[in-house]
């Protein structure tokens, strides 16, 4: 393409007021400009058109995607990309090239395509709960856990398993022997007559059953050191034994078993027994004891342990002594009282706390009752019979009275306590009885009583007077 013939090959516009002329554009300028954009139309397969000016956009559009979000047709072409770029184009041979199993680290398998195979898609991957498990899954539906047959130097592998249906067993077929074994149920075995020899909590396992020709019992033999026991015959137990019942022909045995008859009748056997009369435990140490281990009981329960009951019998009444547990918490002595109504009384021990009383409350001990006085001290300060005296602590007393009529005397009027004080230290306070108007005084107290007057100038008198006297009993 021709570039215009500047210095800088750019085209520069003209300027009155500098008296700049502009570039002129030469024939050849325009004419290489008309043949490149001529060239993109017709190149691209389209004929140029005199009357359509959007020729060449609508040529690169035909042979061009655009950045963002291209539509290809035909097979594009590229050269193989270096496989450091993501967004390089890949073509047929880089994928044979890098797609393959080589490439990808892992054998391939094909999902389907089997006889008698669905295409549903096939889910396999560890079990999120315990990853040493697979779980598999089809579409939607968890088909569960695959089993993983143990095969090492001591146990062979499982590869087949079935259901023997003329037999009614299962089946399964070993790796080693490469055979097949057979599993019985509990009724199975029964109806063969098997012995069980299973060890369950202190029963031990029986390993072999034999007869024994020198002593002509059979034998078994248990346990890991393979011990050795006979059973009994009954010709053996019959020549051996004497039979129970016939003890005439035999009197020392008649009298051995009558003892020990005797002696079995007066025990208490098993749990459910009665006994009656008087039990008595000589010496210092032991006694009856009774227990029970609740195993891991949750915090916040509440565990009664066994105990002594004690009950009136078709009376209604029993009284229990226990050690009751608040787990987590304390343990508690307890003490219960059922009464012939139903009501239960409960009396408790707790760990740490005050005896407690459900009827009554807390039990109170010689140190509460520092702060209180005796009931003869409290009898004795507060105790009387007249309700004119209010008797007080410490030795005091408060008399409250009324005097019925108040009048002028000269040198005034003498008037007697209900009870005498025991000093003349007395305070003596008077007032006119109701809403009334009337002057009043007290004077010369003694132990024993007071004057009171009405002074002239009062405008009421023969009036009741309140009397209020404070002194030592």
């Amino acid at each position: 393409m021709k570039l215009v013939n500047t210095p800088n090959n750019k085209f520069v516009d003209a300027d009155p007021k500098t008296l700049t002329a502009g570039t002129p554009i030469p024939a050849s300028t325009m004419n290489a400009l008309q043949d490149e954009i001529a060239n993109v139309v017709t190149g691209y397969g389209l004929t140029l058109d005199d009357n359509n000016d959007a020729q060449m956009k609508a040529a690169l559009d035909g042979h061009f995607a655009p950045i963002n979000s291209p539509s290809l047709t035909g097979i594009p072409l590229t050269t193989n990309p270096d496989g450091n770029t993501d967004n390089q184009i890949a073509t047929v041979a880089y994928v044979k090239q890098y797609g393959t199993e080589t490439s990808l680290g892992y054998q391939a398998v094909q999902q389907g395509g089997g006889t008698n195979m669905g295409t549903n898609k096939i889910y396999m991957g560890a079990d999120t709960t315990d990853n040493q498990q697979i779980r598999v899954q089809i579409d939607s539906n968890q088909v569960g856990k695959l089993v993983l047959q143990e095969d090492d130097s001591s146990t062979y592998g499982v590869n087949r398993i079935g259901f023997n249906h003329p037999g009614n067993t299962f089946t399964f077929f070993d790796t080693g022997t490469k055979q097949w074994h057979f599993c019985y149920t509990t009724d199975q075995i029964d109806g063969k007559s098997f012995i069980s020899s299973l060890p369950d909590g202190n029963n031990q396992k029986v390993s072999d059953i034999i007869w024994n020709t020198s002593s002509n019992l059979p034998a078994l033999y248990y346990g890991s050191n393979n011990s050795v026991d006979y059973l009994a015959t009954s010709d053996w137990s019959n020549n051996t034994f004497q039979l129970k019942g016939d003890y005439s022909t035999n009197t020392t045995v008649n009298n051995y078993v009558t003892s020990l008859q005797n002696q079995i009748n007066n025990r208490v056997q098993k749990p459910g027994d009665t006994m009656t009369g008087t039990l008595t435990i000589e010496g210092n140490t032991g006694g009856f004891v009774a227990q029970y281990n609740p195993g891991s009981p949750s915090s916040g329960t509440f565990v009664n342990y066994p105990g002594f009951v004690s009950i009136a019998e078709g009376r209604g009444g029993e009284f229990h002594l226990q050690i009751q547990e608040d787990v987590g918490s304390k343990f508690i002595g307890l003490f219960s009282l059922k009464s012939s109504d139903g009501n239960w009384r409960y009396m408790s021990i707790p760990q740490g706390s005050r005896i407690n009383d459900s009827t009554y409350g807390d039990v109170a001990y010689t140190n509460d009752l520092q702060s209180y006085v005796p009931t003869s001290t409290y009898t004795s300060d507060f105790s009387t019979s007249d309700s004119r005296i209010i008797n007080l602590a410490y030795g005091h007393r408060i008399q409250k009275f009324q005097v019925s009529s108040a009048v002028h005397v000269d040198n005034g009027t003498w008037v007697a306590f209900p009870q005498s004080f025991s000093s003349d230290d007395v305070n003596v306070q008077v007032t006119t009885a109701g809403n009334n108007d009337m002057d009043v005084w007290a004077f010369n107290a003694t132990a024993n009583g007071f004057y009171i007057n009405i002074p002239y100038a009062s405008g009421s008198s023969g009036l009741p007077v309140n009397v209020v006297a404070f002194g030592s009993k």
